[in-house]
């Protein structure tokens, strides 16, 4: 009898989890890979007092072991806050933008929010709307993709006026991780 190999890769490229699985008639060996889940947390640096000036450097808001996942940001009226980052004023929203200095397979993004006051604004993580209410404690705020997508950019913004963002967990694939070989008797 012929010697009949199957490989299935999911969409390795695309960032999916994928399984390859190898057969044959001879010897029967199965070899799954799925790439490991691994996560980066990060948790802003909270001040005595809000400010009244914008950001001008991640160090503002970052420690040291933190700032090496970011090459640079922007943003628009986000400030050091006692509670982290205070995105918004009583007049307008805001957001802030991280450049990550790789790009990541994401599966997930979770923001820690903390309401500003009597503010009643929803966060947004790239652009999307989190319909999660806030309160006066940290909300876990969850933004998932369908699968792993390459990204190299993260957004956080509010719909209206202010919120604090307290910290920040990214979710993603690591492909070079987690193989699992069995052999079937």
């Amino acid at each position: 009898m012929k010697k009949t190999k199957i490989l299935l890769v999911g969409a390795l490229l695309l960032g999916v989890p994928s399984v390859a699985l190898s057969l044959s008639n001879q010897q029967e060996n199965a070899t799954m890979v799925r790439a490991a889940t691994k996560d980066i947390g990060i948790t802003f640096n909270k001040n005595a007092n809000d400010s009244n000036n914008e950001l001008k450097s991640l160090n503002e808001i970052l420690d040291t072991n933190s700032i090496s996942y970011f090459l640079s940001f922007s943003q628009s009226k986000a400030f050091a806050g006692k509670n982290g980052i205070k995105l918004g004023n009583g007049k307008n929203s805001g957001y802030i933008t991280f450049k990550l200095t790789q790009t990541y397979n994401i599966t997930k993004i979770e923001v820690g929010a903390i309401q500003y006051g009597s503010d009643t604004g929803k966060i947004l993580i790239q652009d999307k709307t989190i319909n999660t209410t806030l309160k006066s404690t940290e909300t876990i705020c969850t933004y998932s993709y369908e699968k792993a997508t390459a990204v190299d950019t993260i957004k956080i913004a509010t719909s209206s006026k202010r919120a604090y963002v307290s910290s920040l967990k990214i979710y993603y694939e690591d492909l070079n991780d987690n193989e699992c070989n069995v052999t079937f008797a």
